[in-house]
C-alpha cells in the first residue's frame, strides 16, 4: 500500500477485538472524497478473492 498525500481528507478510526487471550488492535482509514459506495468496494474486494481463488487451481 502505498502512502496517501497530505491532500486527501482522511478519517481513521481505531477499534480494539479481544479473542481469548489475544488482543487486535484494527486501525482503519476513510477518504471522504471517495465516490465509492461501501457496497461498491465489498463487491470489488469479493470479485477480486474469487478471481485468485479459481485463478490458483
Amino acid at each position: 500500500m502505498g502512502e496517501n498525500s497530505k491532500t486527501e481528507p482522511l478519517k481513521s478510526s481505531v477499534s480494539e477485538y479481544k479473542f481469548g487471550y489475544t488482543t487486535f488492535i484494527v486501525e482503519t482509514h476513510f477518504n471522504l472524497e471517495c465516490s465509492e459506495t461501501l457496497e461498491d468496494i465489498l463487491k470489488r474486494l469479493m470479485i477480486n478473492d474469487a478471481d485468485e481463488i479459481f485463478s490458483a487451481s
